[in-house]
């Protein structure tokens, strides 16, 4: 039940006015009158927000002046009031003040470390930057320069890697790098003819051109080693995913499974088994010891193994090219 009305007049209260009067936010009518109550009143009137009648006669209250039929202490002289407005007024405005000076000097200290970052960045922005301007190429345009990246427009063997080159509608002659081989980016027709997809983050190289830089990544366990420390973007790049791509097909084990941990990767793996333990890391659905034709099987998977471990070579310069790793696939077949 919510109490409104609070008479607790001629009690011979003794001392200041309960502070969980103020609680009452309800109070419409309260009476205190005819006790010994002293102190201030200043902050108990401040939360009855719905008080219509407050009886504090015969009391020694302060704090707030008002008639004295409620027993209020009379306002005497207004240059009290004044005098103490005064000095809440200049309370108010030091107060405003510092606050507005200390926002002043933290925006100052802001605009200064915003254009210091801004100067530093322009001039690491200048001295990277090249020369030349950056153009767009869609995937559209990538698809007709290629032919559907057929294998007429594969590069030939002064080139390392699995690239194509094509000429874009300006008349420039490119290499395509693709920056993300793997096994979900090639896709079968119903041929068994196999297609690139996701040319998302492939890289352009203008004819002269052996590598350029970049800060998109691959997807881990496919990266070549340049890739992923220094972002050295070349045509050698995607003859290492090339190879890690070979060696999940016939292994059916994934570069990033968690059984490849610390200094245990899949190609060290596979090159830990090779040639003697080969029967060991090859997926069993390929080779069976009662099939047909066992030692020949186990002959091609061992040289598409040892193709794949020279596709993968830490060092770029050591890899195959991709000229050279088309002819080890025909001779194998």
């Amino acid at each position: 039940m919510v109490a409104t009305l609070i008479d607790l007049s001629v009690n011979q209260f003794l001392g200041s006015i309960p502070t969980r009067i103020g609680d009452l936010q309800s109070l419409v009518n309260l009476s205190l009158a005819h006790n010994i109550l002293q102190g201030f009143i200043l902050e108990l009137m401040g939360k009855l927000l719905n008080l219509e009648r407050l009886d504090l006669n015969h009391n020694n209250l302060s704090g707030i002046c008002g008639d004295p039929l409620y027993g209020l202490p009379p306002c005497h002289t207004i240059g009290n009031g004044r005098q103490r407005r005064r000095k809440v007024m200049l309370g108010v405005v030091f107060a405003l003040s510092g606050t507005i000076a200390l926002i002043i000097v933290a925006m100052a200290l802001a605009c200064a470390v915003k254009s210091y970052r801004r100067k530093n960045l322009g001039e690491s922005i200048t001295d990277f930057a090249p020369p030349t301007t950056l153009s767009r190429v869609s995937y559209y345009e990538l698809m007709q320069t290629t032919e559907g990246h057929s294998e007429s427009h594969l590069l030939g063997s002064e080139t390392f890697g699995f690239v194509y080159r094509g000429t874009l509608n300006n008349g420039r002659d490119v290499a395509i790098v693709h920056c993300d081989l793997k096994p979900s980016n090639v896709l079968l027709d119903d041929d068994m003819v196999a297609h690139l997809c996701d040319f998302g983050i492939a890289k352009l190289l203008d004819e002269g051109e052996s590598n350029t830089h970049t800060t998109t990544l691959g997807t881990l366990g496919y990266i070549a080693p340049e890739y992923g420390l220094e972002g050295l973007v070349s045509i050698r790049s995607d003859v290492y995913s090339y190879g890690i791509m070979l060696m999940e097909i016939f292994t059916s084990m994934n570069p990033s499974s968690e059984k490849f941990s610390g200094e245990l990767s899949l190609r060290s793996w596979i090159n830990d088994s090779m040639p003697n333990a080969i029967t060991q890391i090859i997926d069993s659905n390929l080779l069976a010891l009662e099939g047909e034709y066992y030692t020949e099987k186990l002959k091609c998977l061992s040289s598409i193994m040892e193709l794949a471990l020279n596709c993968s070579m830490e060092s770029a310069n050591e890899r195959v090219n991709m000229k050279e790793v088309v002819v080890a696939l025909k001779k194998i077949r």
